[in-house]
């Protein structure tokens, strides 16, 4: 096993991989070796109160390592990835280097390939998107958002009003797709960044993603969507429109029975698992690792000599 010591030679290291893949243990062991601070790229984890259903870490694993982004907003309050690539830049600053552990796509490639400059949203535009909602619901905005910007569309888990809006809004003021905001001239890996990406074979990240939701489940998920939901917070807020969050309201408020809650939460994130998978594979430089033939340990000593023996 290589010996403990910083890691400062990267401006950066991200932990990348699909829902349910294992990145939690794993950067907390790395974390523990090159003593490094995480910064979640998550766009969940930054909400108070949901912790079951974002697999945030614990309390303390967090006094073992410390992590940024992590219940730093209430779930009334709106997050987009350009804020938490803001929040992160400042967080850069304070540490030596920054290790980013996630799977949201869009965070995860801000911070590496900044986002051209957007427009400030255009009350008239958001006007015409609430008509279209009122008329046709979200199926109706759905639908044009998949025609302007089929890339961004394919990011979202299920409806996201907030972020539907956004995009659409951005691209009736500038005729560009919200995704082209993004766009670079490919995805190259800068030389001071290293992006480490954990895979593994479909059929196990099916098995990992069923256990996950069944843990989560018997640690009191659907109690936790209760007492969200007892604080008064509106359904509809961006924060609860997540895999997992999504189908428990829909059972709490008799949608669906909680069997089919569950088996629709473990699709959806299989689904939400494939599209990170896609995005990922555009990031050319990035190094990809395989779980499956490794043990945890074999896993972990793969992961730190590629930090040790990769030069920037």
């Amino acid at each position: 096993m290589p010996s403990s010591k910083p890691a400062t030679k990267w401006t950066r290291v991200l932990l990348a991989g699909p829902t349910a893949i294992g990145k939690t243990e794993l950067s907390l062991r790395l974390a523990e070796e090159f003593g490094f601070s995480v910064i979640s790229a998550d766009s969940r984890q930054c909400y108070r109160g949901m912790d079951i259903g974002t697999g945030k870490v614990s309390v303390a694993d967090r006094q073992r390592v410390p992590h940024f982004n992590i219940d730093v907003l209430d779930p009334v309050e709106s997050d987009s990835a350009a804020a938490f690539v803001r929040r992160a830049k400042v967080w850069e600053t304070e540490l030596d280097t920054p290790f980013y552990v996630g799977g949201s796509t869009l965070h995860l490639q801000g911070v590496v390939w900044p986002m051209d400059e957007l427009p400030e949203a255009d009350p008239l535009n958001l006007a015409r998107l609430e008509a279209i909602e009122a008329a046709g619901g979200s199926l109706g905005v759905l639908s044009l958002l998949v025609d302007a910007d089929p890339a961004y569309a394919s990011t979202m888990q299920g409806y996201n009003r907030q972020r539907a809006f956004r995009a659409l809004d951005v691209w009736m003021q500038t005729g560009r797709p919200f995704s082209s905001f993004h766009r670079h001239d490919g995805y190259v890996v800068p030389d001071d960044t290293l992006i480490l990406i954990l895979s593994a074979s479909t059929e196990t990240l099916r098995k990992r993603i069923d256990r996950r939701v069944e843990a989560m489940m018997s640690a009191g998920f659907l109690e936790e969507v209760d007492r969200l939901l007892d604080s008064g917070l509106d359904p509809a807020l961006q924060s609860l429109q997540t895999v997992g969050y999504r189908e428990l309201i829909e059972h709490r408020l008799g949608g669906m029975d909680l069997p089919n809650a569950v088996e629709a939460i473990k699709a959806s994130t299989r689904r939400y698992a494939k599209r990170q998978l896609t995005w990922f594979r555009r990031w050319e430089g990035a190094v990809w690792i395989d779980r499956d033939p490794l043990s945890d340990d074999a896993l972990f000593d793969t992961f730190a000599e590629a930090i040790h023996s990769i030069k920037p």
